[in-house]
């Protein structure tokens, strides 16, 4: 069976990229573009907004016991009966009236040591929010930035591929002429074909990876993302600052959000016991009427009357039946498990930031064990070629050597992605500001385009 010409087989591969390189005329999209945009667009995100939101009304609601209540009562009624002598004696009188009552109050707590305890509930619940939402946005940059990275990484493999089908083709050239010019075999033009199909294969690959990471991208933040381009310089990679494990620590201690949302429901619960010890305390509020009655019982018919009253009223709890022993002791125990997860998110976080150091610090030197390897597999694929021309090596050497030198390629740029990742993860866990990360991590980017 004859094969067809390589420029064939490769035409519609390379008609496929020059259409995806056109599409790519629309602005291009940045790590900080991006992150302003996933806040936007992510549902789980919005979810925990909302979440905040309605979390903010639990201090107003709290507030309203310490402020003034204030009602007016209206009401009108029909009356009708008789009115008859017990005595006897008397004829019995028909009643036919309609009886109305007016009445403006005022109550103004003066102390109420049970509101207060719930106003600050309410302000460590709101606070707490605030942390639960902080850590929601440390799961959305990490999973933008995985999304984002994957495309960047989808989008220079994409590039390789593209790269080794051009070195393949003039590979299999290659070895055409010195097949027709009787110094090959047909067993290498064999070879070289293997080779150049094993990389259109692949190219189709990365080009399906594109269009998944690129839809991945897209749920997340909402954007296109057609205009993403991969940086055309060398992405810089640095040791971490600091680089000792110790400051990281500290950091975590003092600023990771799944820490500080442990401490807020610490201090939730502390609030919930005094609370509950308010069962024991007096309530003093300053109450005030004004009110207006007419006809207001038989007793006075075609009466008004009209009467304001200001006072002190005083309610002292003197026995509930253990109720508020009860449920101080409950709130107590509430407090010794909030703590105890204190504890418990506290090591976690910890060890999650170990872990984030000890990757960080890997793939760093991941990056620098792969860039070595590029270098020498260059040197390498430059003397098999010099060696194929002095007649010491062959063309499947050449193809060995050629294949080894793109797996380094192709590692070394998934190597610096996943160090960009690694070292997003670490300063998030360390609780950084996520702007600041993000700030940071475009302006690495931009610097390699």
């Amino acid at each position: 069976m004859r094969r067809r010409p390589v420029s064939c087989r490769i035409a519609p591969l390379a008609l496929a990229i020059a259409a995806l390189a056109a599409s790519g005329h629309a602005a291009a999209v940045g790590f900080a573009e991006a992150w302003k945009a996933a806040q936007r667009a992510d549902p789980q995100y919005r979810a925990a907004r909302a979440d905040l939101e309605a979390n903010r009304f639990a201090i107003p609601i709290a507030r309203s016991q310490l402020l003034p209540q204030v009602g007016v009562s209206v009401a009108d009624s029909r009356v009708n009966g008789t009115r008859e002598s017990t005595a006897g004696g008397l004829p019995s009188t028909p009643l036919d009236y309609t009886s109305r009552s007016r009445s403006l109050s005022v109550r103004m707590p003066l102390l109420n040591m049970e509101a207060l305890a719930r106003l600050r509930g309410g302000q460590a619940q709101v606070a707490y929010a605030e942390a639960a939402f902080q850590v929601r946005g440390k799961d959305l940059v990490t999973r933008m930035g995985k999304a984002y990275f994957e495309l960047l990484y989808a989008l220079d493999a994409v590039s390789l591929a593209q790269s080794a089908v051009d070195t393949y083709t003039e590979a299999v050239a290659f070895a055409t002429r010195r097949f027709e010019g009787g110094e090959g075999t047909r067993t290498e033009v064999g070879e070289a074909e293997a080779r150049l199909d094993i990389a259109a294969a692949q190219l189709i690959e990365a080009r399906d990876a594109v269009e998944v990471a690129r839809r991945t991208l897209q749920v997340i933040s909402g954007l296109d993302a057609q205009g993403l381009r991969p940086p055309a310089g060398v992405l810089p990679v640095a040791p971490l600052a600091p680089a000792a494990l110790e400051p990281w620590l500290a950091r975590v201690e003092a600023g990771s959000p799944e820490v500080a949302a442990r401490r807020l429901l610490v201090a939730s619960a502390r609030q919930e016991v005094e609370r509950a010890r308010s069962g024991h305390y007096p309530r003093v509020d300053a109450v005030a009427a004004i009110s207006q009655l007419e006809n207001d019982t038989i007793n006075t018919l075609n009466t008004r009357i009209r009467q304001n009253s200001i006072g002190l009223q005083i309610n002292i709890p003197i026995y509930s039946g253990g109720y508020v022993d009860a449920t101080t002791d409950q709130a107590l125990t509430a407090v010794r498990k909030a703590e105890e997860e204190l504890d418990a998110e506290l090591n976690a976080q910890r060890i999650e930031l170990r872990r984030q150091y000890l990757a960080a610090g890997s793939a760093l030197a991941r990056v620098d064990a792969l860039a070595k390897a590029v270098r020498s597999s260059e040197i390498a694929l430059e003397g098999t070629r010099f060696g194929l021309r002095a007649g010491l090596r062959t063309n499947l050497d050449v193809l060995d050597a050629t294949r080894q030198l793109f797996q380094a390629r192709r590692d070394l740029q998934q190597a610096r992605y996943g160090w960009l990742l690694a070292l997003l993860q670490l300063r998030a866990v360390a609780g950084e500001p996520l702007d600041d990360i993000v700030a940071d991590l475009d302006r690495m980017l931009q610097a390699a385009r």
